[in-house]
């Protein structure tokens, strides 16, 4: 038993993670699984919005937003207490899991003169003052493979939305055409390719620095939980091994990545 007298009703011996075995369960949570499905060739509006009154932190990543709430939610300088654990190797792999999962998504975005809606995920639109997502204010379809429909949920935001997707640096010019605004998707250069390549390449290591944070986290309540409890020289490396096991994982996942993406650019 690691820690006998801090838990008495904690389970200490059951795998922690599917597929993992060989590490143990330090914090009794389960995160619910991801799933991955492709995208529908068809973006609908949650229904007409103002466009007042959200977040500040609408231009951070759904990664980013992770790892800021998984070390908030940890406790940097948290006291143990009697009812906690203050390891969580589980959070530790759902917060890395995410940042790939996160950045699968941003990779959708990255194709060349093929019109999906999916092209147009990341295009934020700052409407009197404020940011907002554009599936919030407006639909998004697929006319023909080399154009994209976008129609707003009120007119008010047409010439917000075309500036949005015109500087969103995707290399778009929308046009106006009566209550709609269509996207012509041209047709890829190698400038084109090679900027694809360099945002790509960018994407992945932006992630991977999110991964080493997420260890670096994970290794500082370690050696806290270590300095306050009867954990042994032994354990506290093997669990820093278990970490590194995990770290090494997800960092080539999102190598894989970025290979499959630089391979798919350059059969264009």
């Amino acid at each position: 038993m690691l820690i006998p007298r801090l838990v008495n009703r904690t389970v200490l011996a059951r795998p922690l993670i599917r597929g993992c075995p060989s590490l143990p369960l330090l914090y009794a949570s389960r995160a619910a699984p991801l799933t991955w499905q492709d995208a529908p060739s068809v973006r609908l509006y949650s229904g007409k919005r103002s466009a007042k009154g959200k977040r500040d932190r609408s231009d951070a990543s759904p990664a980013e937003a992770e790892l800021d709430e998984g070390h908030r939610s940890r406790g940097k300088n948290e006291p143990i207490d009697a009812g906690a654990l203050l390891l969580d190797m589980e959070k530790t792999k759902s917060r890395m899991e995410k940042t790939v999962e996160y950045l699968k998504t941003e990779f959708k975005t990255m194709r060349l003169g093929q019109a999906s809606p999916v092209l147009l995920d990341s295009v934020k639109v700052v409407y009197q003052g404020d940011t907002v997502n554009l599936s919030d204010i407006a639909s998004v379809s697929v006319k023909d493979p080399q154009t994209l429909l976008v129609i707003p949920s009120d007119e008010e935001y047409k010439k917000a939305i075309e500036k949005a997707i015109r500087e969103a640096q995707l290399g778009l010019n929308p046009i106006s055409q009566d209550t709609i605004i269509k996207v012509p998707i041209p047709k890829p250069t190698k400038e084109h390719r090679d900027r694809l390549l360099k945002n790509a390449a960018k994407a992945a290591e932006k992630i991977k620095n999110q991964i080493r944070s997420i260890r670096q986290d994970t290794m500082k309540d370690l050696k806290k939980d270590s300095r306050n409890s009867k954990m042994s020289s032994d354990e506290l490396r093997m669990y820093e091994k278990q970490v590194q096991e995990l770290t090494g994982r997800y960092m080539k996942n999102a190598e894989g990545l970025l290979l499959a993406k630089t391979n798919e650019v350059n059969r264009h």
